[in-house]
């Protein structure tokens, strides 16, 4: 695909977008007039790099440290099977569908199409249950300032973390 076929625009706040959006209008109006047809698609940011490497993070943890019943048998799991564990959990449903030669799959959301505030929720959930677990976070799972979510609030409410 070419650079000019396509256009992509990240608005933080009315006074960035405004620019924006008439940097959006100029390059649809010339495609447009070489007669080309365009298609618009407004959505909420997704979730950001920095958050999808501490999610990524925390599910290895999970996966070096906390053994999980699956088909009746306690063992390690991967960081995938962690995230359809946690997603679910987030969503509080489980999908199951059938498999193609039998037996059932587990249905698991994407994380890529969370927003950022969808993906914050999870990392707290995986937190708060992590911390229920005794899980040693390691400092890429627990962010810049090396402690989960929850406890920077409390301490920002100035209860003790």
């Amino acid at each position: 695909m070419n650079s000019d076929e396509r256009l992509s625009a990240e608005l933080q706040n009315p006074q960035q977008a405004h620019p924006e959006m008439l940097r959006v209008w100029r390059w649809c109006k010339a495609m447009m007039v070489a007669g080309n047809q365009i298609s618009l698609e407004a959505r909420k940011s997704t979730r950001t790099t920095y958050q999808n490497s501490i999610l990524w993070s925390i599910l290895t943890d999970l996966s070096k440290q906390l053994p999980w019943p699956v088909d009746g048998v306690s063992g390690l799991l991967t960081p995938e099977e962690w995230k359809d564990i946690l997603t679910a959990g987030l969503r509080k449903e489980q999908r199951v569908a059938a498999g193609i030669d039998g037996g059932w799959v587990m249905l698991g959301q994407r994380t890529s199409k969370m927003t950022k505030a969808e993906l914050s929720d999870l990392m707290e959930l995986a937190w708060a249950f992590g911390a229920r677990h005794d899980i040693k976070w390691s400092p890429t799972s627990l962010g810049r300032d090396g402690q989960p979510a929850p406890a920077r609030r409390r301490e920002e409410q100035g209860e003790p973390a």
